[in-house]
């Protein structure tokens, strides 16, 4: 094999042509991670290995992202102006044992922090009542978490931020 990965689509049967991984050459097992998705989409993913007589593709696999929303008493677009506005770091990513998250709030706010597999398996989900505005840092134990790629997502009563993290071994 010269080439592999998997490449996926919104539409079926997706080839090299469309969004693709590289991940390396040779036989055996190995590891992709898909990113850039939209939410709430139905995607289509194949694994591919292309060698000197060109390329096969695997089975077809389909999942829909998860949806996310956004509140405000406003329009849409005031709202994405207020996530914007937000900020949500992660690290270390790819991290191992455990992960810390930093937030702002703008106001006062009751908050759910929840961390989603990209299965959509809800791994962990905690409601945090009264927190104050500025800046705030959560430790999350991800030691019990499998290898893969997952999904921080922080609610308040006005907005939605998300941002992806890596698990490693």
């Amino acid at each position: 094999m010269t080439q592999r990965g998997v490449c996926w689509s919104s539409s079926q049967n997706p080839t090299i042509g469309n969004s693709h991984t590289r991940d390396g050459s040779g036989t055996g097992r190995f590891t992709s991670y898909i990113t850039g998705l939209k939410n709430n989409t139905r995607y289509y993913v194949r694994a591919y290995a292309t060698n000197i007589n060109g390329t096969a593709y695997g089975n077809q696999q389909s999942f829909t992202t998860l949806k996310y929303w956004y509140k405000d008493d406003e329009s849409a677009d005031s709202a994405f102006s207020t996530l914007e506005r937000s900020t949500l770091a992660l690290y270390p990513n790819p991290c191992r044992e455990t992960l810390t998250i930093t937030f702002d709030l703008s106001e006062n706010s009751n908050i759910n922090l929840s961390v989603f597999a990209v299965n959509g398996k809800k791994m962990y989900n905690e409601q945090i009542s009264d927190q104050s505005s500025g800046d705030h840092k959560i430790q999350l134990n991800t030691s019990s978490f499998a290898e893969g790629l997952y999904i921080v997502i922080i609610t308040t009563d006005k907005i939605v931020i998300k941002k992806n993290f890596i698990k490693i071994d």
